[in-house]
């Protein structure tokens, strides 16, 4: 076999490092330390050279830092979870987010016992917190006088109410059939091939394919 041309040994190496995706994000540099210790300086030289190499270890080292930060953040908060019950902001989170996605009963427990999430009856207590909240806040907006004086407005010309105190407005749809017939816009012009419309619509879309692509 005949000796590898840098590209292919770049592209190689990238492709290797497309399958051990997984092993990057969970954080495991292993697979890549190891991968590089084997090859040679020259291989080395030339991958730090390849642009495709170089922005997909800008991506790994990215998501291997912002993964660094979230296990930080779990962690600090199991450990303040369990000195102090009222820290639990993180795990409060989770288990709105896990009542809301319908997990079942059992695993909410057991991610309770981990320290991951609020136990069931504290999960149904904020749930209920959080209801009777919105309904105050409701309540507020309908005794604010304004919206009843909207909602009076309108109860007054609505024409289920048995005793009216303005003149419900009526729609004909006679005047409607002599709109649509007296629309010009809708129309192509004499010698047009469109109307009006379409040919605003025909100028956003060749508007658009030329300024986005």
């Amino acid at each position: 076999m005949g000796k590898a041309t840098a590209d292919d040994i770049v592209m190689t190496e990238v492709f290797a490092d497309a399958e051990h995706d997984l092993g990057e994000i969970g954080g495991d540099n292993g697979v890549d330390e190891f991968a590089m210790s084997d090859t040679s300086n020259e291989e080395r030289n030339n991958s730090q050279k390849h642009p495709l190499k170089q922005s997909r270890s800008a991506q790994v080292e990215a998501r291997n830092a912002t993964l660094q930060i979230i296990k930080t953040v779990v962690c600090i908060s199991i450990i303040l979870q369990s000195s102090n019950e009222r820290c639990n902001y993180l795990q409060g989170l989770l288990g709105i987010f896990f009542h809301l996605m319908s997990v079942p009963q059992k695993v909410i427990d057991v991610l309770a016992h981990m320290g991951l999430s609020i136990s069931v009856i504290s999960i149904h207590n904020v749930i209920h917190s959080m209801s009777k909240e919105i309904a105050a806040n409701i309540k507020q907006g309908i005794d604010n006088p304004n919206a009843l004086c909207c909602l009076a407005t309108l109860w007054a010309a609505d024409s289920r109410n048995p005793a009216p105190s303005t003149i419900a407005v009526e729609i004909n749809e006679f005047d409607m059939l002599k709109h649509h017939i007296n629309d010009t816009y809708s129309r192509p012009k004499p010698g047009k091939h469109l109307s009006p419309r379409l040919t605003a619509f025909a100028w956003h879309v060749q508007d658009i394919l030329v300024q986005h692509g």
